[in-house]
Order: C-alpha cells, then sequence, then structure tokens
C-alpha cells in the first residue's frame, strides 16, 4: 500500500471513530436526561469497614429489585474508586450470613441522602440508627432497611468486551470515572425504629430532575 492511500485509509478510520464516540456520547446523554424524568427510589448503603468496628454508608446512584423467585435479589451500581466497595468486596464463607444493609429512605429525609453523599466516620454521632444482629448499622425513619450478601464479585462495566467474554480475562483499564454493578440477595428484612409521633403512612423518598419528592395515589392528588 502506498503511503498516500495508507494516509486515506487512517483518515477514514479516524472519521469512523470519532463518528462512533459522537453517537455514544449523544446516546448517552439523551439517556441521562430520559433517566433523570423518571423517578427513581433513594437508598442508602451501610456497611462495617473491613477492620470490622467501624461504619461506612454511601448514598446509591441506582437501586432496584430484580428478582423475588427463586431469590430475591437486588443490584445496584457504585462509581469508582469507592470506599463502601473497599468495605463489602470481602463476603463472608457463611451463606445465611448478610454482610450490608440496604436501608430505603422515607420521604423526610433528603437531609440523609446528602449526609451519606460524603459521608464520614464522626457523622454516626448524630444520626439516628439501631444495629442488625451482624452490628451493621441501620438508619432510623427508613421506609425500610434489607439485610443482604453479594452473591457474586462486582461485574465492571467499563470493559464491555469482559462483559462478553464471559470469562475473566485481562481488563481494559479503568478509566478515571468507572462504575462497578453489584448483586446482593436478600436474606432479611429489619425492623425500622420510625421517628415519634410519626402517626400518617410512610411514603418514599424518590429523586426526580435532580431534586428529592415522593409520591401520591391519584385519589389524594386532586
Amino acid at each position: 500500500m502506498s503511503l498516500l492511500k495508507r494516509f486515506h485509509h487512517a483518515r477514514r478510520l479516524t472519521r469512523s471513530f470519532s463518528a462512533t464516540i459522537s453517537t455514544e456520547e449523544t446516546v448517552k446523554n439523551d439517556f441521562r436526561d430520559l433517566m433523570r424524568r423518571a423517578a427513581q427510589p433513594v437508598a442508602v448503603v451501610t456497611a462495617l469497614t473491613r477492620e470490622g468496628y467501624r461504619y461506612h454508608g454511601a448514598t446509591l446512584s441506582s437501586f432496584t429489585s430484580i428478582a423475588l423467585d427463586p431469590h430475591p435479589l437486588v443490584a445496584f451500581s457504585l462509581r469508582m474508586p469507592s470506599r463502601l466497595a473497599n468495605a463489602i468486596k470481602t463476603i463472608p464463607p457463611n451463606p445465611s450470613t448478610p454482610h450490608l444493609v440496604v436501608n430505603i429512605l422515607a420521604e423526610h429525609q433528603p437531609h440523609r441522602a446528602e449526609d451519606f453523599v460524603n459521608a464520614t466516620e464522626t457523622m454516626w454521632d448524630r444520626i439516628q440508627h439501631t444495629h442488625s444482629k451482624e452490628g451493621i448499622p441501620v438508619l432510623s425513619g427508613s421506609l425500610g432497611a434489607i439485610s443482604c450478601r453479594l452473591v457474586a464479585p462486582p461485574i465492571p462495566l467499563h470493559d464491555l468486551d469482559f462483559l462478553e467474554s464471559g470469562v475473566e480475562e485481562k481488563l481494559a483499564e479503568a478509566p478515571v470515572l468507572s462504575s462497578e454493578l453489584y448483586l446482593a440477595r436478600v436474606l432479611r428484612v429489619e425492623k425500622v425504629d420510625q421517628e415519634a409521633g410519626l402517626k400518617r403512612e410512610v411514603l418514599p423518598l424518590i429523586y426526580r430532575h435532580r431534586t428529592y419528592t415522593t409520591c401520591l395515589p391519584f385519589d389524594k392528588l386532586t
């Protein structure tokens, strides 16, 4: 192949690559806009640190239930790097032992969601909570809480070739802002302490259009 032909071939490849990147960015932006308009539950994962005597927690950017039968399963993702990911990566050998709690927040807890966006060790002194049987914090006033254990190691989401191959091959280097997917089995629904004086039904905290809100039945909207 002559030098001129190689030059034109390289230009075509560059244009094709640029077009692919442009299309991916468009899809990403459109999808982000769509999901901002859809309501999402707000949840905080709590766990013991790897040392086992300190707490850690983080507000999830995504959380959903994915199955009830044959086992109740939930999924969530974490943005890397993550101190919470380090805390929950070691799965207990006993399959009946949970090692994390998913706290599903109630409508009056947007401040709690913000607390755990940038969690610190000293914050636990002012946050009302009880403990699961394993000593993991259960946030008081929440809509509900579930004790879970991971069913598999986290799934890296930056390398689609790895996901498609289904085998453990060398991963592409993770970008600075990458995410990991976690699948967890629900082993127990925790009893949550509710705030004193709260007599009405507790409604969920949801996130839509970059703001916290809640939901009501149709018959109560008018």
